[in-house]
């Protein structure tokens, strides 16, 4: 959207609007629901189900996605290790270590350029 506006507008006029985007985005925060998943792990079955009718309307099969999140969550509980040996099988975690080390070349390479 920002890029678009750069079209039309000088970036003075740009830089009044673009923090508007990010507010709506923090004000609509509020209005969502709660995720179903969470509300089921905090054992409240009720507001989970209020959460999907919401999320879904009230003709989507709110039973069975119900009962996949229970049955998920048992899973999870059921396979859950400690942190300790999360830790120690980071290797095996590319989703955690990749978007790490990504970021740490990006800052050393940057702290390099302002250096200089």
């Amino acid at each position: 959207m920002i890029y678009l506006l750069g079209f039309a507008f000088r970036w003075k006029s740009i830089s009044m609007f673009a923090p508007a985007v990010p507010l709506l985005a923090f004000i609509s925060g509020f209005f969502a629901p709660e995720s179903p998943v969470f509300l089921m792990a905090k054992h409240k079955t009720y507001e989970a189900r209020k959460a999907l009718t919401k999320l879904y309307g009230p003709r989507y099969p709110i039973d069975e996605e119900v009962d996949i999140i229970e049955s998920n969550l048992r899973e999870l509980k059921q396979n859950r290790k400690h942190k300790t040996a999360y830790i120690k099988e980071l290797g095996t975690h590319p989703e955690v270590y990749k978007p790490f080390l990504i970021i740490m070349v990006r800052h050393f390479i940057m702290k390099r350029q302002i250096l200089m």
